[in-house]
């Protein structure tokens, strides 16, 4: 997992390599848990009792894991579809997500790509381009990736998850995962498989414990994303 930016943008064939990685890990991920539940054996006796109000089912509707991809800048739209998204056919995520879909049966993993505005104006444009700020765009993508996490969890308590995002979908994903990480979050922590971040704003450059698995050769430099305060610049950069 990275949580990273460098000063220039990588060649598409490189976004493409490190895709190709990104759901190798993914899938990892998702096989680890999924035949692990297939192949575990039952314990010697019942274990402890559910906490009060702790379900022990739920629909058979509900999937075993729910992904959730958050796109990067320009590479969705607030209208998409999240079962077929199709605002920018050379999204990124969708290099992560496709393959992941073919891998298993949406019962068993069912992705939701979350649609919002996704645009980055350049405030200093003449004329103005038109666009959303970045403020504003973030604060819609993460408001509906929030807002479907809960959503899930009150509908299917029992499904666990893996959330990913690239460029402004990083930052979005590494907030929310923070959040989680807390117990502030829409879902529980030990719900949670993974988190997969790529060219993430908010990458700091430190390794050692407690830090990100970097996937590949770590990028030099830091995320231009800051901190937490929506007043920050951002800059979309390649991984």
């Amino acid at each position: 997992m990275s949580r990273g930016r460098t000063g220039r943008r990588r060649p598409a064939g490189c976004l493409t390599v490190l895709a190709v990685g990104v759901v190798g890990l993914v899938i990892v991920i998702l096989l680890w848990y999924l035949l692990a539940g297939c192949l575990r054996e039952p314990g010697p006796g019942p274990g402890p009792e559910p906490g009060p109000g702790e379900p022990t089912s739920q629909p058979a509707s509900c999937p075993d894991v729910q992904m959730i991809s958050v796109p990067g800048t320009w590479e969705s739209n607030s209208d998409d579809d999240p079962h077929n998204p199709t605002a920018n056919p050379a999204s990124l995520m969708l290099n992560v997500s496709g393959p992941v879909q073919e891998q298993f049966p949406a019962g068993r993993v069912d992705v939701y790509t979350v649609p919002y505005i996704a645009q980055f104006s350049n405030p200093v444009a003449i004329p103005p381009d038109g666009q959303a700020s970045y403020n504003v765009s973030r604060t819609e993508g993460t408001r509906r990736t929030f807002d479907f996490l809960t959503q899930r969890q009150q509908e299917c308590p029992l499904t666990n998850y893996v959330l990913a995002g690239f460029s402004q979908g990083a930052v979005i994903v590494g907030d929310i995962a923070e959040q989680i990480g807390k117990g502030n979050g829409p879902v529980r922590a030990d719900r949670v498989l993974g988190v997969t971040l790529i060219a993430d704003g908010r990458r700091s450059g430190e390794t050692g414990d407690g830090q990100p698995i970097q996937v590949g050769t770590p990028p030099p430099g830091v995320g231009g994303a800051g901190g937490s305060d929506c007043s920050r610049d951002h800059h979309d950069r390649g991984p």
